[in-house]
C-alpha cells in the first residue's frame, strides 16, 4: 500500500468514524449532506459519456435521502479503497468491492480514490455494507452504487431508494 492509499485510508476512516459515534447521533444527517454531490463533482468523477446519466440517476437520489444510520451497537468501520484504475484492472484492494464496478470501472476517473465499508459490532461477523464514498481534492462525496447509476448500453439509469440496497 503506498503512502497516499494510507494517507486516504485515515481520511476515510476519521469520516466514517463519525456515523458510529454514539455522540454524534443527532449529526448524522448534518453529516450525509455534507457527502452530497455538487453539480461540478459529476465529471470529477465519471468520464464525460455518463456525467449526465449519474448526475440523473443521484439527484433522485439525494432529493430525499435516507439517513446513514448504523444501529449504535455497530461501532466499528472497516474499510477498503481503490482507485478508479485499480478497479478497473480488478488488483489489490479492488478485489474487495462489490461485483457491479466491474461494470462501471472504465467509466470512473483512474486517479479517484473510491471507497467501499462496513459498520459491523465488534466480535460479531457480518454488518451494513456500503459503497462509492469518493474523495476530491477538498472533501469526499457520495455516489453509492455506481453501476445502476451509469451503464455502457443505454439502458434508463436507476440508483437504490435506500443507501445499503
Amino acid at each position: 500500500m503506498t503512502d497516499a492509499h494510507v494517507e486516504v485510508q485515515k481520511k476515510a476512516l476519521a469520516l466514517l468514524s463519525r456515523f458510529v459515534d454514539p455522540a454524534l447521533v443527532a449529526e448524522r444527517l448534518a453529516l450525509l449532506m455534507q457527502l452530497r454531490p455538487q453539480p461540478e463533482d459529476y465529471a470529477r468523477v465519471f468520464t464525460s459519456e455518463v456525467v449526465e446519466q449519474a448526475r440523473t440517476a443521484y439527484e433522485g437520489l439525494w432529493a430525499s435521502p435516507q439517513l446513514l444510520n448504523p444501529p449504535l451497537h455497530q461501532t466499528i468501520v472497516e474499510l477498503h479503497l481503490a482507485t478508479g484504475h485499480e478497479l478497473a484492472t480488478h488488483k489489490g484492494a479492488a478485489l474487495e468491492f462489490p461485483g457491479g464496478y466491474l461494470t462501471v470501472a472504465e467509466l470512473l476517473i483512474p486517479e479517484r480514490y473510491w471507497v467501499c465499508w462496513k459498520f459491523g459490532t465488534p466480535g460479531q461477523p457480518g454488518g451494513i455494507s456500503y459503497d462509492g464514498l469518493v474523495l476530491l481534492e477538498d472533501r469526499w462525496v457520495w455516489f453509492p452504487k455506481p453501476w445502476r447509476a451509469i451503464a455502457v448500453k443505454p439502458t434508463p439509469p436507476s440508483v437504490a431508494k435506500h443507501w445499503n440496497e
